[in-house]
C-alpha cells in the first residue's frame, strides 16, 4: 500500500512532456465490418446480427454522456467566473481532422519526413515508422512519391452539417465515423483520452522512384485519431494508427463483456503504464 501511494505521488509530479502518448485502444469498441461480412438478418445467426446493431447503436449516446461527464462535470471551474470551460464535441470537424492527419502521415512517410511523424504520430506508430525509415535509409532508397484521392460521390467539408455526414450511406462518402470513445486518465485532475475510429476510403498511388513504375490501390482503412487532456489542457490531435473491424472471437468478447469489466481492464492497463513511467522517472531523477 505504501509503495502504491508512493507511485501515485510520483505520477502526480510527472511533467507533461514525460506523459506517454500511447495507451492502446479503448476496449469494448464495436467497429462494424462491411455489410457483406455481417450475419444476415435472415440467417440462423440473426440474433447475433441484432446484438451487433444494438451494441453499435447504443455506443454513441453512451459515449456522448461519458464525454460530458469527463469534459464538463469533472472539469475545473474558472476561478474568476466560477463556470466550467466549454468543451465542443467537434462533430463536424472530426471528418476533416481525420483526413488531414491521414494525408499528412502518408505524405511524411513517402518523403521520409521524420519531423512531421514525430509531431503527429503516437508512440507505437512512431517507433514502427522510424524503423521503416531507418531501413530505407540503409538501403539508400530515394524519397517516394505518394498521392491520394478520397473516394465518395458527395464531397464532405467542414461546412457540411455533421448530421448529413453521419447519416449519408457509407458508399456516398469517403470518411465515416465508426466510434467516438472517451476515457478518464488516472493521473491528476481533469485528465482524459478521446479516440475516434474513422473509416477512410481512398485511391492511392505510390511511386518508389526505383524504376518499377507506379502502384495504384484502392483502400478502406480504419484510422484511429486521438486527443489527450491533462489538467484541463488539451493536446493536439494525433494519429494512433490503423485497426481492423471487430470480428470473430474479438466480436464475441465485446458482445459478452459488460461496460464495467471493460473499463476496469482499461483502467488497469493505464495504471500499469503510468506507474512504469513514474518508476522510470523516480530511478532517473537527474533526467
Amino acid at each position: 500500500m505504501k509503495s502504491q501511494r508512493s507511485l501515485q505521488s510520483q505520477m502526480s509530479k510527472l511533467k507533461r512532456s514525460d506523459m506517454p502518448s500511447d495507451f492502446g485502444l479503448l476496449p469494448d469498441t464495436i467497429l462494424k465490418p462491411e455489410s457483406e461480412a455481417l450475419p444476415s438478418l435472415f440467417s440462423k445467426d440473426f440474433r447475433k446480427r441484432l446484438r451487433i446493431e444494438w451494441k453499435a447503436f447504443v455506443q454513441t449516446p453512451m459515449d456522448i454522456v461519458r464525454f460530458f461527464y469527463l469534459t464538463w462535470w469533472l472539469a475545473k471551474k474558472d476561478h474568476v467566473t466560477g463556470k466550467r470551460p466549454p468543451s465542443p464535441l467537434l462533430l463536424r470537424d472530426r471528418y476533416r481532422i481525420a483526413r488531414d492527419l491521414h494525408r499528412r502521415l502518408y505524405t511524411a512517410i513517402a518523403a521520409g519526413d521524420r519531423e512531421t511523424i514525430e509531431q503527429i504520430a503516437c508512440m507505437g506508430l512512431k517507433r514502427e515508422l522510424q524503423i521503416k525509415l531507418d531501413h530505407r535509409k540503409a538501403l539508400q532508397s530515394p524519397p517516394e512519391t505518394w498521392t491520394i484521392q478520397y473516394k465518395g460521390l458527395l464531397p464532405t467539408s467542414e461546412r457540411t452539417p455533421w448530421l448529413m455526414q453521419a447519416f449519408l450511406p457509407p458508399w456516398l462518402k469517403s470518411t465515416q465515423i465508426m466510434a467516438d470513445r472517451y476515457a478518464q486518465l488516472p493521473v491528476g485532475e481533469d485528465a482524459s483520452l478521446r479516440q475516434i475510429f474513422v473509416r477512410i476510403r481512398s485511391k492511392q498511388t505510390l511511386d518508389r522512384n526505383d524504376g518499377k513504375g507506379v502502384k495504384e490501390v484502392e483502400r478502406s482503412e480504419i484510422v484511429v485519431i486521438q486527443k489527450m487532456k491533462m489538467s484541463g489542457e488539451e493536446d493536439d490531435w494525433m494519429i494512433w494508427g490503423t485497426t481492423e473491424p471487430t470480428t470473430g472471437k474479438k466480436l464475441d468478447e465485446v458482445l459478452n463483456a459488460s461496460d464495467r469489466s471493460g473499463r476496469e481492464t482499461f483502467a488497469s492497463r493505464l495504471q500499469n503504464t503510468m506507474m512504469g513511467v513514474a518508476q522510470k522517472q523516480g530511478s532517473n531523477p537527474g533526467m
